[in-house]
């Protein structure tokens, strides 16, 4: 009778293991998704102030 509880033990606490490793998996994937939105958007961003600068400098040009 003990050794069918100690298996059972064992089996749970590796279950949990198993779900705590899915879940720290799961948290990992999340923040490399959100980080990836965060730098695409940052880039559009950055581009976007460029495209600005290009055209108030080529109209600047054109009116020199």
């Amino acid at each position: 009778m003990a050794e069918t509880g100690d298996l059972n033990s064992a089996l749970v606490l590796i279950l949990i293991g198993v779900i705590g490793m899915l879940l720290l998996s799961v948290a990992v994937v999340i923040f490399f998704v959100v980080y990836q939105k965060r730098l695409f958007a940052q880039k559009a961003k950055i581009q976007g102030l460029e495209a600005a600068y290009q055209k108030d400098l080529l109209e600047s040009s054109i009116q020199a």
